[in-house]
């Protein structure tokens, strides 16, 4: 099972990421995992994580994901395959041409998003929970398997038109001259090599989507700010079909001013229909795995 989490930045999403992975572990082996550039998930634990998973507690391991070496390893990839599959280009210096993708837009979603789905892969783990990082990051991860198929459905078909003009032309007839030529797009690397990516976004999204193999939990505090952006979000993912579970409210106070209680009367009442429970405020936050132990959700 994969747990995500979301939230506007700051609201505490990590610390309850925390929380919930420790409580996972009492039963199953667990990877935590941070995806939020701005890692803190190390400071919650009061632990220094690194890019590869490390034990931290019984059946709990832990990593925080290095955005520089996984941009760096796919577009490694990238070039990798680029220069096997067009070898004719071999005589050119494509490294630093292909460095520009770096600078692409989508280029680091997208090579996230292919980190999140190797980690998720790793056979030991029976749950992974992933701190994905704030709203506007995390709504965009989760979107590229869909913006994805969009582009490799139009580059399969261009690629079809490219392999059947070579084959038309290997037997020294128009193009248009037989449309009954046997398909030749079964053995063109470069077709294969778009099929096979458009399988795993088609993969990626299903298991994503699914709330028998993922479990989405969105983190809010009781400000203006926050409650708009939880509305937001559960607006974006409804776009991708992708149904959220929890409505958690971190660092909870018991309303008195006019604000916070007209804000938790929104709350209970836009989002009736999903679980909500709070995590009481701690001065000096909940740092450690034996406070994050302690913690206790009450409904609202």
């Amino acid at each position: 099972m994969i747990y995500f989490f979301l939230g506007k930045g700051g609201v505490g999403k990590t610390t309850n990421a925390a929380i919930n992975a420790l409580r996972l572990s009492k039963k199953s082996k667990v990877l935590i995992a941070s995806t939020d550039p701005a890692h803190n998930l190390g400071d919650v634990f009061d632990i220094s994580l690194e890019h590869r998973p490390i034990n931290i507690a019984e059946n709990l391991d832990a990593c925080e994901i290095d955005y520089k070496r996984v941009v760096e390893e796919y577009l490694k990839q990238i070039t990798i395959k680029i220069k096997r599959k067009y070898k004719y280009l071999s005589a050119f210096n494509l490294d630093d041409s292909l460095n520009i993708l770096k600078f692409s837009p989508g280029v680091e979603e997208d090579a996230l998003l292919r980190a999140i789905w190797s980690l998720v892969n790793i056979d030991i783990y029976e749950n992974v929970v992933i701190d994905l990082p704030p709203t506007g990051l995390a709504l965009r991860i989760m979107a590229l398997p869909i913006i994805n198929e969009v582009w490799l459905d139009k580059l399969l078909k261009a690629r079809k038109k490219i392999v059947d003009t070579r084959e038309a032309l290997k037997n020294i007839s128009p193009v248009f001259a037989d449309s009954s030529q046997k398909d030749k797009t079964n053995t063109d690397e470069v077709y294969n090599e778009l099929k096979k990516i458009k399988e795993e976004n088609r993969l990626i999204y299903s298991r994503f989507s699914d709330p028998k193999s993922s479990s989405i939990f969105i983190v809010m505090n009781i400000d203006k700010l926050s409650y708009a952006e939880t509305l937001r979000t559960l607006d974006g993912l409804r776009e991708l079909e992708i149904s959220a579970k929890t409505i958690i409210v971190n660092r909870y106070i018991e309303p008195v001013a006019d604000d916070s209680l007209s804000i938790m009367r929104g709350i209970k009442k836009s989002f009736s229909n999903y679980s909500i429970k709070a995590l009481p405020y701690k001065e000096g936050g909940i740092i450690g795995i034996k406070q994050l132990n302690s913690a206790e959700y009450f409904p609202l």
